[in-house]
């Protein structure tokens, strides 16, 4: 190794000579060749170890390394950027002067990190800008020269060094200047987008590589060629030129045909006697292309959107969505219009208008299936009556919906509300039909039981009444009604004669329960009296059950059950004749059927249980499905219990089998128990209407009231019993009653529904376009209290129905409610009670 200091003067000058020849042979020593062949030169004189130049340009340094000899770590990439060091490091870096670090590893920051690369001294000197022009002479750089032992920095010729710093100085500018011109022209050279320049004649003067590539000339041909060769619209970019701003146009492709779509920016160029502008040139076809497609692909979806709103407007649906916050209505299709009168704009404007086309209780609900939809929680379909508007927003017609609302997720997140809305009126008529059907299918078997149950008090009437008249015929005295014992004795009779006749009374009144068609009113929620269901299906099935088993019944105090009255004594009579039915007639066995009603977990249960021979485990699966039944041929239709767990379920409850339900030590396993579970009647819907209390009949005051009764008889206990309170007239006729009517006034007209040539319903339509004061005077009387007539009744003219028999009193109170309703601020309609004895 060459020490440092030894030598003559000789080796210093050759050492020099070597230094110079490197700075001869090359323009930028900054090159990595000139770097590299500089730092060899010098180390064939000094043992350096690495030769480090530092270049700060704005926030980061930029460092020139090349390692020589066995370094002890390689050198950092050449040309590599490194953020600078804190202001005191920098400035200890970058202040003039020579600094010399005879061993590193006991210096600062900096000189630590120089030991841990394996340098233990070094030597930094200045690089002057000596073309600057500037006394003193700006540093530009710093000259680092690096050496593996202690000392040895101490020890080298500083001469030669700041003769190598001196050349850095002398070309720096240069160095600097040609490196940026080689960035420049690589980045042009590199660049994807094509880049031309021309003259003032309008000829090029300069390309890069991708303007050949673009235009698809050689380079050669390029310079030189008119721009408008090349150039479409050559007017718009002259224009552009002069605005500075881009445009859109097509080069000229093989003769003179418009060539690819490309964008240019323009910029003029003053002070260069050979090019007056150049542009930046980028290839848009696959810019045209991506907005071709995307056009096609708009153009595809504007078509499916409005196949998809076609599809939407024409399904046989309402189709809706709602704001899943307040549940306010976004859309709705146009079959809302056809099905509920409501035009899409107009429902649009009005947020409530769907929730508004519900009854009372299919409001509630909706306000159940929109709050489970807002939770995320799914909900069956539920059936409302809807009305549909008329013209300027009436109310019109009624209609029976299926309403679906469910919740749309995204990442278990609510983030929308839809539902669909299907017109069931057609299906939910059959359906009332066909449960109809069944129950008068099931009366058709009942008649024995029901005539069994009439014939009992009818035959002790005719008895009772024949005993009453030999106490009339008895002489005085000989224990006639004369005598005290004969008063005391008829009083009795003629209390059990009264009970045998509201006997026959009730029956009736289950008959109609039973056997009348299911009408709910509209706006109200179905409640059901469960224990008197049970009473009403036991009176008409009681002389079947008693043949076949004990009856035992245990019914505990329930409230109002959220079903149909009528419904439910339909599923009860039909679950009580199939337990009748599954104990056989001859079986010598004592059996029993019991009924029980209870109220548990807001839920009421009813059960009936029997101990007859249960249902085979293969068919417990198959009992619910229409017309299968295990009975012997014209013993049942096989849709007494689909139709029971359809009404059920329609309720919102569950009915439930189990089978079989007991052990019998004789025979094995036995009897079955069905379990009907129902929810209880909202207490915030208002239930129907009930009945007014009778008003006593000192507080009635006298008035005139018209009897129209066919039957003669009824017409003249009615008027002997009305005369008590009020004036009667009395009429067989509705035609007569048209006359006295036009001759004469009237508070009320209590009429008979059926009559024949004119019947009640005619002649109220009749007066009421006569002399429109008796829309509210009427009150109609009829002997059954269900069928289309009253119907009618009850939907177009909302009068008063007295179902016979009914008692005095209830009349008085009838005659009163139409004294009040024809009070001043009184309604224009009264509501319908239909009366039972």
């Amino acid at each position: 190794m060459k020490t440092a200091g030894i030598g003559s003067e000789l080796d210093r000058l050759r050492a020099h000579n070597a230094l110079l020849r490197v700075a001869a042979r090359h323009e930028d020593l900054l090159q990595r060749d000139a770097f590299e062949e500089l730092a060899a030169a010098l180390a064939e004189h000094i043992p350096l170890g690495r030769l480090v130049v530092v270049v700060p340009e704005r926030e980061d340094q930029v460092v020139y390394a090349v390692s020589v000899g066995a370094s002890a770590t390689p050198a950092p990439p050449f040309g590599a950027r490194y953020p600078l060091p804190g202001a005191a490091q920098r400035r200890t870096v970058m202040e003039g002067g020579a600094r010399i670090c005879r061993d590193t590893r006991l210096g600062d920051v900096v000189d630590q990190v120089t030991a841990k690369s394996g340098f233990l001294s070094y030597v930094a000197l200045p690089i002057w800008d000596a073309r600057s022009g500037l006394t003193p002479a700006p540093i530009v750089a710093k000259l680092v020269v690096c050496f593996e032992q202690v000392d040895v920095a101490a020890e080298v010729p500083l001469e030669l060094l700041e003769l190598a710093a001196g050349l850095f100085g002398d070309k720096f500018r240069r160095s600097l200047a040609a490196a940026r011109e080689r960035r420049l022209a690589m980045i042009l050279e590199t660049s994807g987008d094509a880049m031309l320049a021309w003259s003032r004649e309008g000829t090029i003067t300069d390309a890069n590589a991708a303007a050949a590539r673009l235009t698809g000339h050689e380079m050669a041909q390029l310079m030189g060629r008119p721009l408008s060769d090349l150039v479409q619209d050559l007017a718009d970019v002259t224009a552009a030129s002069e605005s500075g701003r881009s445009l859109r146009t097509r080069l000229r492709g093989p003769g003179g045909a418009a060539g690819l779509p490309v964008a240019i920016t323009v910029t003029s160029v003053e002070h260069d006697p050979v090019v007056a502008a150049h542009m930046l040139v980028r290839d848009l076809s696959h810019v045209v292309a991506a907005e071709r497609e995307a056009a096609q692909y708009l153009a595809r979806l504007r078509a499916l959107e409005q196949q998809h709103r076609t599809l939407l407007d024409n399904a046989p649906l309402v189709i809706f969505r709602l704001e899943p916050e307040s549940g306010e209505l976004l859309y709705i299709n146009r079959r809302a219009e056809q099905l509920l009168g409501i035009a899409q704009s107009v429902a649009c404007e009005q947020p409530d208008c769907l929730r508004a086309a519900h009854d009372e209780a299919g409001r509630h609900s909706f306000d159940q299936a929109l709050l489970a939809a807002r939770n995320g929680a799914p909900l069956p379909a539920y059936e409302a009556r809807l009305t549909r508007r008329g013209a300027q927003g009436a109310a019109g017609s009624e209609l029976t919906a299926s309403v679906q609302i469910y919740a749309l997720t995204e990442r278990e997140r609510v983030v929308g509300i839809e539902g669909i809305l299907a017109d069931i009126s057609a299906e939910h008529a059959a359906r009332l039909q066909l449960v109809q059907t069944d129950r008068l299918t099931t009366l058709g078997r009942l008649a024995a039981s029901v005539a069994h149950e009439i014939n009992n008090p009818a035959a002790f009437l005719m008895l009772g009444l024949e005993h009453l008249a030999r106490l009339l015929d008895e002489p005085q005295g000989e224990g006639g009604v004369g005598s005290e014992e004969g008063r005391r004795e008829a009083g009795m009779l003629v209390q059990q004669l009264s009970d045998s006749l509201q006997r026959i009374a009730d029956i009736v009144r289950d008959l109609r329960l039973f056997s009348g068609p299911i009408r709910q009113r509209s706006g109200s929620e179905a409640r059901a009296d469960v224990n008197r269901a049970v009473q009403s299906a036991l009176t008409l099935t009681r002389s079947q059950l008693v043949e076949r088993a004990r009856l035992m019944v245990d019914l505990e105090p329930v409230p109002p059950a959220r079903i149909d009255q009528g419904r439910l004594a339909q599923v009860l009579v039909n679950l009580l004749v199939n337990a009748a039915q599954a104990i056989p007639a001859e079986d010598g066995r004592e059996h029993r059927i019991q009924v029980i009603t209870r109220a548990a977990a807001g839920q009421i249960e009813i059960e009936v249980s029997d101990t007859g021979s249960g249902i085979a485990p293969e068919d417990l699966s198959r009992i619910w499905a229409p017309f299968f039944t295990t009975k012997e041929t014209g013993a049942g239709t096989g849709l007494g219990l689909s139709i029971s767990r359809d009404i059920i379920e329609r309720a919102g409850g569950q009915i439930d089998v189990v089978s079989p339900a007991l052990e019998d030590p004789a025979g094995g396993r036995r009897g079955s128990r069905f379990i009907v579970h129902l929810a209880q009647a909202s207490a915030s819907l208002t239930p129907g209407p009930r009945a007014s209390a009778p008003a006593p009949a000192s507080s009635v005051r006298r008035k005139r009231v018209l009897v129209v009764e066919d039957e003669v008889l009824l017409a003249s206990a009615l008027a002997q019993q009305l005369s008590e309170h009020h004036d009667v007239r009395v009429t067989n006729t509705g035609a007569r009653a048209l006359e006295l009517l036009a001759t004469d006034t009237f508070d009320v007209v209590l009429s008979d529904v059926r009559m024949p040539e004119l019947a009640g319903d005619a002649l109220y339509v009749q007066v009421c376009a006569r002399n429109p004061r008796y829309r509210n005077a009427f009150i109609f009387m009829t002997g059954i209290g269900f069928g289309t007539d009253l119907g009618r009744l009850q939907e177009l003219y909302r009068r008063p129905i007295l179902e016979k028999p009914f008692p005095l009193e209830r009349l008085l109170a009838a005659i009163a409610a139409v004294e009040a309703q024809s009070a001043p601020n009184s309604p224009a309609l009264c509501t319908i009670e239909p009366t039972s004895p």
